[in-house]
This record gives structure tokens, sequence and C-alpha cells, in this order.
């Protein structure tokens, strides 16, 4: 029972959380587009999975983290060695 109880304040305490960071992220943007006059940029959003959490995250934040595992995941080439290291 105490257990349940806890589960059910942090998924409260994590909505509230997201609750609480998006009114801010509205209100920030208020300011700096209404008020200062700043130009609105174009977003585009990918909503994804990850690790069983749907998630949204501007595209070019998921295509640098995919260039950045696919250029780390790739070996390299073993005609780079130098000669003489063998």
């Amino acid at each position: 029972m105490i257990y349940e109880q806890k589960t059910k304040d942090l998924k409260m305490r994590d909505l509230f959380d997201k609750e609480f960071q998006q009114e801010m992220d509205d209100f920030f943007d208020f300011v700096d587009h209404e008020v200062l006059g700043k130009p609105r940029e174009d977003v585009v959003e990918l909503i994804h999975e990850v690790d069983g959490k749907v998630v949204t995250e501007p595209v070019e934040d998921v295509l640098t983290k995919e260039e950045d595992e696919l250029y780390n995941s790739v070996p390299p080439c073993t005609s780079m060695t130098p000669v003489g290291d063998k």
C-alpha cells in the first residue's frame, strides 16, 4: 500500500513538473516574441518513443544524435594505420 502511494505521488510530481515547465516555456516565449518582438523560429518536432516513453524533440536534435551514434559506431579503417605499426 505504501509503495502504491509513493508511486502515485511520484507520478503526480512528474506531471506537475512537466506542467510547470510548460507554463514557464510559454511565459518566456510570450515575453520573447510578444513583448520584445523577437522573430519566431519554426521548429519541427518529432514525437517518438525512447526507452518505452513517448517524447517530443526537435528533429535537428534527433538527427544530430543519430549522426553521432553512426559516426561513433563505425570502426576505424585498417588501411589508415601507419606503415610499420604492425
